[in-house]
C-alpha cells in the first residue's frame, strides 16, 4: 500500500512542482493527511496525540523518535508548516526527490563535514523567515524498536546557534510498522509533544535532557500503547 500510495502521488500530482514552495508543503500536506488515514483504515491503526497543548505557536525545533516511515507521513500532517532536516541523499530518489527540493527541505551531505553543518545552520535559519518551523530525527535513521539509543549532535548545534526552545516528540510506532511496512499489528499509534527545552544549556546537560525525555516516553507508549 505505501508503494501504491507513492506511485499515485507522483503520477496524479506532478503539477504540484510548479507551484510556488509554500503550496508545494500545503498540497504534500495535505496527501500525508489521506496516507495516514487510508492507511489506519487498512491496517486497524488508531490514532492518539498527547501533548497538543506542548504544539508551539511560536519558533521551536520539533525532535522526533523515528522507529518507521509512518510518523514521517503523520507529523507532516499534524504539523502542516513543518520543514524536514534530511540527508542530501534522499534528495535525489527518482521522482519523490524532486517534491524534498520544491517543498524546501534542508538537505544535509554528512561527507562535507564543517562545510555542510555551516550551510545547514544558514538554511535553517531562512526556514523561520517563511513562517515555518525545523523538524529533525536527532538520531539521522530510523531505529528499530528497543534498539541502543544514538543520538547525533547536529541536533545540539541547532539548538544552541538558532537559540529556540526544543520541543521533544515520542513515538510508539515501532510497535506497529517496522522499517519497511506494516509488521501485522493492529493497535492505537500514539504522538506526544513533550514540554519544551528552554536555549541555554550545555551540550551535555541538552543532549542527556534530549534523550532522556524522548526515550523514556517512547519506551512508556511502547509498554502501555
Amino acid at each position: 500500500m505505501f508503494a501504491l500510495t507513492i506511485f499515485a502521488f507522483l503520477i496524479f500530482m506532478f503539477w504540484v512542482l510548479f507551484l510556488p514552495k509554500k503550496y508545494v508543503r500545503k498540497i504534500c500536506s495535505i496527501y500525508c493527511i489521506i496516507f495516514v488515514n487510508v492507511n489506519d483504515f487498512i491496517f486497524g491503526f488508531k490514532r492518539r496525540i498527547i501533548g497538543t497543548e506542548n504544539i508551539a505557536k511560536h519558533p521551536v525545533i520539533y525532535v522526533l523518535k523515528h522507529q518507521s516511515t509512518y510518523e514521517a507521513f503523520w507529523f507532516a500532517a499534524v504539523i502542516q508548516n513543518s520543514v524536514w532536516i534530511m540527508k542530501k541523499t534522499l534528495m535525489y530518489i527518482p521522482i519523490l526527490g524532486l517534491y524534498f527540493w520544491r517543498s524546501g527541505m534542508v538537505p544535509i551531505d554528512r561527507s562535507k563535514g564543517r562545510d555542510s553543518v555551516i550551510k545547514m545552520i544558514q538554511e535553517s535559519k531562512k526556514i523561520y523567515e517563511r513562517d515555518c518551523v525545523l523538524s529533525i530525527f536527532p538520531e539521522g535513521t530510523r531505529r528499530p524498536l528497543g534498539s541502543e539509543p544514538a543520538y547525533k549532535q547536529g541536533v545540539y548545534i541547532l539548538y544552541s546557534e538558532l537559540n529556540i526552545p526544543v520541543v521533544p516528540v515520542a513515538l510508539n510506532t515501532g510497535l506497529y510498522w517496522n522499517r519497511g511496512l506494516w509488521n501485522g499489528k493492529k493497535g492505537r499509534v500514539t504522538m506526544e509533544f513533550l514540554p519544551e527545552i528552554k536555549p541555554g544549556l550545555s551540550k551535555e546537560q541538552f543532549m542527556k535532557k534530549l534523550q532522556q525525555d524522548i526515550e523514556t516516553a517512547s519506551n512508556r507508549l511502547a509498554k502501555k500503547p
